[in-house]
């Protein structure tokens, strides 16, 4: 009988799967770039992100039903298979809970099942490196400390340090302006942007700007809408010292925030970690393509958590390209666990 080392799996990739599945994704941030994000609305682009989150689940319990005799390889793809799931669940949750107008805080219940994900995908991928790489090479594990360590120190520093910007507004205009403990953000006014004028102007070194409210999840639920009764004061206001990422009030909100995004940081940032190794490790063993694809599509969902976690994880923008490399790290894993079943 062969041991688990020597089990022939290795698998042909067709590339022209993966290029298909790349101009697919490529023309759906397209086309969800242009659709408006309805909150109350479950629309075709939300419904195709869901549907490749479930995908994955169905493939993984499959495969480790077929891998069940071996001591590693089903127990593994049970554990990415859980993984997958409760990811899934924390989507429908999410979903549900934008669909019903719920401002839920941050964290909330389906973080549960966001954060359960990690461990149960750390396992699946420790210990499949581990039975072709008992030791790792020193390099290896300065990776390992490296990145999760630097990723998530700078992570940290960017919530808790303000960014003061004397004298105008910068580029960063995706920044959170803090008001008291209300968050802005700044909309040039250039009249044909769709902007209200109804909310209120400031004006920073002649260029007039839109002061438009944020909804931030547990933050404060301001919608980000025009309102055309709203009766505010367009008197601009002119500001010659404007500071931009104003300390937020370090409330309980923003630690329980703040915990919850280093929790999300670090095991991203170490998955991400153990996603190279395994890419280098699988690259020279019997498993071969199959095994490097799905440790390469789970690595592209975890790029795009981390992306996400950076850049909006207070707001939830549909329209992000981010939603496209979740979608696309999902089927590059399903046309890896296919490739494996067919091995079978």
């Amino acid at each position: 009988m062969l041991s688990e080392r020597s089990k022939p799996l290795e698998g042909k990739i067709n590339y022209y799967v993966l290029v298909a599945i790349s101009l697919l994704v490529l023309l759906f941030v397209i086309a969800n770039s242009f659709e408006p994000q309805i909150d109350s609305q479950l629309d075709f682009f939300e419904l195709v992100y869901l549907m490749s989150s479930a995908a994955p689940v169905i493939l993984c319990f499959v495969i480790a039903k077929r891998y069940w005799g071996s001591k590693v390889f089903g127990k593994t793809y049970l554990a990415l298979g859980i993984a997958f799931l409760l990811g899934h669940i924390g989507d429908e949750l999410f979903q549900y809970y934008q669909l019903a107008g719920i401002s839920n805080p941050y964290p909330y219940y389906s973080d549960i099942f966001f954060a359960s994900f990690f461990p149960f995908a750390f396992y699946h991928l420790y210990r499949n490196i581990r039975l072709y790489k008992p030791k790792l090479e020193n390099k290896e594990k300065i990776l390992i400390v490296a990145i999760p360590g630097t990723i998530t120190l700078v992570y940290a520093f960017a919530l808790l340090t303000p960014v003061s910007v004397p004298g105008g507004v910068p580029d960063l205009m995706s920044e959170v302006l803090w008001i008291g403990d209300r968050p802005f953000k700044l909309i040039p006014a250039t009249g044909d942007e769709g902007v209200s004028d109804s909310y209120q102007r400031i004006i920073v070194d002649d260029t007039t700007y839109y002061l438009v409210p944020m909804n931030l999840t547990g933050l404060v639920g301001y919608e980000q809408v025009y309102d055309k009764n709203a009766t505010v004061d367009l008197v601009p206001v002119v500001i010659s010292n404007f500071t931009i990422g104003e300390t937020p009030p370090y409330d309980q909100t923003f630690w329980n925030g703040f915990y919850m995004g280093m929790y999300y940081s670090a095991t991203t940032t170490t998955l991400l970690s153990w996603n190279l190794i395994g890419v280098r490790t699988f690259r020279k063993t019997v498993l071969g393509n199959p095994w490097g694809l799905l440790v390469t599509g789970m690595g592209i969902g975890t790029l795009a958590n981390i992306i996400y976690y950076y850049t909006s994880i207070f707001s939830y923008d549909r329209t992000s390209p981010i939603l496209g490399l979740w979608i696309l790290g999902n089927w590059i894993v399903c046309y890896a666990l296919y490739l494996h079943r067919k091995q079978l």
